[in-house]
C-alpha cells in the first residue's frame, strides 16, 4: 500500500468521524432549542436573558445588602402585625 493511500484512507476516516460529530452537534442544538423554548414560558424575560446569555442585566442584580434590608424590613413587618 502506497503511503498516499493510507493518507487518503485515513483522511476519510476523519472526514466520516467529523460528520458523525457533526450529526451529534446538531441533534444536541435541537434538544438546548426546544428546551429553551419550553423554560421561556415559565420565566420572566429578565430572567431568561440572564440564563442565556450569562450576564445579568440592570436590576437583575442582587447585592447582599439589599436583600438583607429586604429581608429585615418583611420580617419587622409581620412581627409588628402579629403583635397588633
Amino acid at each position: 500500500m502506497r503511503l498516499s493511500d493510507r493518507n487518503e484512507q485515513q483522511l476519510n476516516a476523519l472526514s466520516q468521524e467529523q460528520r458523525h460529530a457533526n450529526e451529534i452537534i446538531a441533534l444536541k442544538n435541537k434538544e438546548l432549542e426546544a428546551l429553551s423554548k419550553k423554560l421561556s414560558k415559565y420565566l420572566s424575560p429578565q430572567i431568561y436573558h440572564s440564563i442565556f446569555t450569562g450576564a445579568p442585566r440592570g436590576r437583575d442584580r442582587v447585592h447582599p445588602q439589599e436583600a438583607d434590608r429586604f429581608l429585615l424590613r418583611h420580617r419587622r413587618f409581620h412581627q409588628n402585625h402579629r403583635q397588633a
